[in-house]
C-alpha cells in the first residue's frame, strides 16, 4: 500500500470549507488534530511495549493494532499513518 502525505492543517481547512477568518474553528481543527495524533502515537507505544516477549502473537492485541492503522473512514488527516 503506497503511503500517503500527511495533509497540512491548510489542507483540512480547505476540505472542510473553513475560511481565513474563521479563527475559532480553525483553532479547534489543529487542537484536535494534534490530540488525535497523540492518542494514536500513545496506543501505537503500548501496543509496541506489550507485543514485546511474546513468543506467540495474541489475536486481540493483533486486531488492536490494525485498528490502530489509521484514521476509521475516509478522515481529513490528524497524524495518524
Amino acid at each position: 500500500m503506497a503511503e500517503q502525505k500527511e495533509k497540512t492543517a491548510e489542507d483540512v481547512f480547505a476540505e472542510f470549507g473553513v475560511g481565513t477568518g474563521d479563527v475559532a474553528m480553525r483553532k479547534f481543527i489543529r487542537g484536535q488534530r494534534r490530540l488525535n495524533k497523540r492518542f494514536y502515537k500513545t496506543m501505537e507505544a503500548i501496543l509496541d511495549h506489550l507485543k514485546k516477549g511474546q513468543q506467540v502473537p495474541d489475536q486481540a492485541l493483533l486486531k488492536a493494532e490494525k485498528l490502530n492503522e489509521g484514521v476509521p473512514g475516509d478522515g481529513p488527516g490528524c497524524g495518524s499513518k
